[in-house]
């Protein structure tokens, strides 16, 4: 790592990339090791106050100490801080000089302004952004020059203001990612040599203000809102820091910037990888069943879900044979938001039925919108505990008939009552694993913000979080908390990444999993598995269940008396659920490589075909197809260890990985023969073959110059394959 600086241009240099910035105009270059560029910007940031946008001008004052440099904006009052390091770039808090009688609004990164309106200024040609759409219709791989203009949320996110896109997914996600192309696109090499890598650009920490992204005419710009003249957090002369520290990373590809910007927040220290206990990782990684698909087909959403609902769904459940070991009841258990308890009018044998459960071996999952509340009163607390929005009064969300508030957990008497709830939530009903909803629903700071405001923005999140999950950790270690954020700065936080809810999507839902697992199984190298869950019909869950076998559990809330698509579970696919969920590997820590990944196009664009999973660096599971997702066929093999002529998932049932294991566990999804490299000394295999319903065949295959090939068939003997349990012996 070394910095440069002669009168006019400073300049960064590391293994994988070299920045550079002119004093002259203020913009920056990097660069990725070859010498493409890979994005380029205005340096200064734009703050907007209540008096209007702070021009930075001409005048720039650089300082360099070592491998910081420091860039004063006197015109207007504005400071930045760059550091650099072999890992990326790091970008500091904006210093603001402020000014009495005004407040901050917003800062507007690497921007320019324009007919006195800020605008984003960053250079590059395709923007990823996991979650820019709850939708599929959007995908997150989007050509900057395509004319479409999008705000959208990095934070957490706000379901109440519809003048933003739909999202949900994926939030607070906290990065963007882009890359460039040299010259024009179609020339020869354009998408391969002169395709530069990638850069990823995320929060290291977490700012008291919202956080989304901008794209605009082909340009794109994070944007912190502050919005001071609302609630006077950062009014009058300062000096004001603003913003969070965004850290920069560069990858030969954007998995790889985005693995990078993971990691760099691990060797600086500003997150640590999570070491779970055994017993939080085998609920972690057990095959889910959620009871939301089978509510909403029964009309057993709202207030009217009841107790026969929920006895039928689970009956339903037991008798179709899909052996799912988590059993989650979804919304509207409880008699009412705030309370955490079950309604006992509506199940009255509700003690009864978890009893139950638990005697059948299943596990118990509760979902829970921990931060509402109907009636604040029935708590001790007024409204006056609840967040306000900028005219004083209570935010009121939800329907007409059924109204709710939500607790500002700034105030530390909510957080006391909110801490005793759920510690007699935990108490009463012993959850193993608790699906955390809507923290997606606080409110932007446009429409409501906490009575303390050092907590406003992305940190009122983590609050909530430190109350509520510290709290449920405290009475039970082992607990499972499910979310669907994509940030690390939660690692703590949250157990399993849920790539719910997909209704949006509908029609392609095995698509949309596929894509959105290409970059929640990243989550993995720090400690967070994912769960698959699946779409509201039983078309293609066989193929949702494939592709999330690498990364986590298994999931599904489809209905067994049909559903939208008027579909119903086929035996053949309840057998190769009730086979992954066996041969399913329960670790935290992984990584996930794409085998034959597709990075670029909408409709194609961050999807692989098959998936490689490793622990330790070591080859543990591979789920292979034969074809492209887009239909074309193509190899199916893992390195020399495992080729195949059918759809086929092998993973290591030890330690050891698939190579040198002497068991594994094989799910055929479809009739054939898969080739397996095997380094030990056996001269054969026994292998057991079950059968949906309980039944097994043994058979012996013979191991040839160290290659195992195995037969695979769909059906044996009439009745649908579950798996097959391989054990090498001499």
């Amino acid at each position: 790592m070394k910095v440069l600086h002669d009168r006019s241009i400073v300049r960064a240099e590391a293994g994988t990339y070299a920045w550079e910035w002119s004093v002259e105009d203020d913009r920056f270059h990097l660069h990725d090791g070859r010498g493409r560029r890979i994005v380029s910007g205005p340096a200064q940031p734009v703050v907007v106050t209540s008096d209007g946008p702070r021009v930075p001008g001409s005048a720039r004052v650089p300082t360099l100490d070592g491998n910081r440099l420091t860039i004063e904006y006197p015109q207007a009052g504005t400071t930045v801080v760059w550091r650099f390091d072999d890992a990326g770039l790091w970008l500091e808090p904006v210093g603001y000089a402020g000014c009495d009688g005004e407040d901050v609004l917003a800062v507007h990164y690497f921007a320019t302004v324009e007919d006195g309106r800020p605008r984003p200024a960053l250079r590059f040609d395709y923007l990823i952004q996991p979650g820019l759409s709850g939708s599929s219709a959007l995908g997150p791989v989007l050509p900057t020059d395509s004319r479409i203009d999008v705000d959208c949320w990095l934070g957490h996110g706000a379901t109440a203001d519809r003048d933003r896109i739909a999202q949900q997914w994926a939030l607070p996600s906290h990065y963007f990612a882009g890359l460039s192309i040299q010259g024009h696109p179609n020339a020869r090499g354009g998408l391969t040599e002169h395709r530069s890598d990638a850069f990823c650009c995320g929060l290291a920490d977490l700012p008291a203000a919202d956080v989304r992204l901008c794209l605009s005419r082909g340009l794109v710009g994070p944007v912190v809102d502050v919005r001071s003249d609302l609630w006077g957090q950062a009014r009058g002369a300062g000096p004001h820091l603003l913003g969070p520290t965004w850290h920069w990373s560069v990858g030969a590809d954007y998995r790889q910037a985005i693995r990078g910007y993971y990691r760099g927040l691990v060797e600086a220290g500003r997150i640590a990888p999570k070491r779970n206990s055994a017993a939080k990782n085998s609920v972690a990684a057990l095959p889910q069943y959620n009871t939301w698909g089978a509510q909403l087909v029964m009309e057993q959403h709202s207030d009217r879900f009841d107790q026969p609902a929920l006895e039928a769904i689970y009956d339903r459940l037991r008798n179709s044979g899909m052996r799912s070991a988590c059993f989650v009841i979804d919304d509207k258990w409880e008699r009412e938001y705030g309370h955490l308890e079950h309604c006992e009018q509506r199940f009255p044998r509700f003690d009864e039925f978890l009893a139950r459960l638990r005697a059948d071996g299943l596990a118990l999952g509760l979902w829970a919108a921990f931060l509402r509340c109907e009636q604040p009163e029935s708590l001790g607390l007024d409204t006056s505990h609840m967040l306000h929005g900028p005219d004083g009064r209570p935010i009121v969300l939800g329907q007409a008939a059924r109204p709710y508030y939500l607790f500002d957990v700034s105030r530390p008497q909510v957080r006391a009552v909110l801490a005793e709830r759920v510690r007699r939530f935990i108490r009463r009903y012993r959850p193993d694993l608790v699906k955390f909803d809507f923290g997606y629903e606080l409110p932007s700071l446009s429409r409501g913000a906490p009575a303390d405001p050092s907590w406003a923005g992305e940190r009122l999140l983590r609050l909530s979080l430190d109350v509520i999950v510290g709290t449920m950790r405290a009475e039970h270690p082992d607990i499972v908390v499910m979310y669907y954020s994509l940030s690390p700065l939660f690692v703590d936080h949250f157990d399993l990444h849920s790539t719910d809810d997909l209704w949006r999507c509908a029609g392609e839902y095995h698509l949309e999993v596929n894509r959105r697992l290409f970059f929640s199984s990243l989550l993995g190298e720090i400690g967070v598995p994912s769960y698959g869950s699946g779409g509201y019909d039983w078309v293609a869950m066989g193929e949702i269940w494939f592709d999330s076998i690498a990364s986590g559990s298994l999931g599904s809330l489809g209905s067994f008396v049909g559903d939208q698509r008027d579909s119903d579970p086929d035996p053949g696919d309840i057998a190769r659920h009730n086979g992954l969920a066996a041969i399913s590997r329960a670790g935290n820590t992984f990584s996930v490589t794409p085998l034959r990944p597709t990075w670029l196009g909408g409709s194609s664009g961050a999807r692989s075909s098959s998936w490689l999973r490793c622990e330790n660096n070591v080859p543990m599971l591979v789920a292979l197809r034969t074809h492209h997702l887009d239909g074309g066929r193509g190899p199916a093999s893992y390195a020399d260890v495992v080729h195949t002529d059918v759809q086929v998932v092998v993973a290591s049932r030890t330690d050891d990985g698939i190579g040198s294991s002497r068991r594994l566990g094989v799910v055929p999804f479809g009739d054939g023969q898969v080739t397996i490299r095997h380094d030990g000394p056996a001269r054969a295999a026994a292998v057991t073959v079950h059968r949906l319903g309980g039944a097994v065949v043994r058979q012996r295959c013979a191991v040839d110059g160290g290659w195992l090939r195995l037969p695979l068939s769909e059906r044996l003997e009439g009745a649908p394959v579950e798996w097959l349990d391989v054990e090498f012996v001499d």
